[in-house]
């Protein structure tokens, strides 16, 4: 009787034993899947923004390579700083693919990625069309979690190329124009 209580006693143990085991091991489990889960959720962003970057400065690149070389080159002459004409210290910055709105010396208050749909040298003016962002506390989530807008933009070139009348959503009754002076 000794002996058969023994060997319940000692399988009762190993039993409990091996539960506690299978327990820690499912913990140890489950926490490892969650990290992986996690590292792949990463990877995923990461591919994501990696894949719409490359979309955008495909379609972005591809936007002024329709125009031929004459109006390339009246579009280069929109790009640089330029200060707003009522309050100096605001920057607008035009790049081939996107242009920024700040404040000289400091932030961006905005950033706008856009696409070139007309270049009319004879009227002086070219046409963007794009998605606006406003900076969040995150500069590397801006485009994540920014306020966004799309915009269409009429950008006017006129007194010997010195000053831009920029003219935001110009096809809507709520267009806003600025005036800016290039930037020495």
């Amino acid at each position: 009787m000794k002996r058969g209580m023994f060997f319940l006693v000692l399988i009762l143990f190993l039993f409990m034993v091996g539960c506690n085991q299978n327990e820690e091991t499912k913990d140890s489990f489950n926490e490892n899947l969650d990290s992986y889960s996690k590292d792949i959720e990463i990877s995923e962003k990461k591919d994501n923004s990696k894949k719409d970057n490359e979309l955008d400065n495909k379609d972005n690149k591809n936007s002024l390579d329709k125009f031929g070389k004459r109006e390339k080159s009246y579009f280069e002459k929109y790009l640089g700083k330029w200060l707003l004409e009522e309050d100096k210290s605001y920057l607008l910055e035009i790049d081939k693919n996107v242009h920024k709105v700040g404040i000289e010396g400091s932030e961006y208050l905005s950033f706008t990625e856009f696409e070139i749909k007309e270049i009319n040298i004879n009227e002086g003016y070219i046409i963007l069309k794009g998605m606006r962002y406003y900076p969040t506390d995150f500069p590397d989530e801006i485009k994540e979690n920014a306020k966004k807008e799309e915009v269409n933009s009429k950008i006017f070139l006129y007194d010997e190329e010195k000053k831009l009348k920029y003219v935001a959503d110009y096809n809507s009754e709520d267009k806003v124009i600025s005036i800016w002076i290039k930037s020495k």
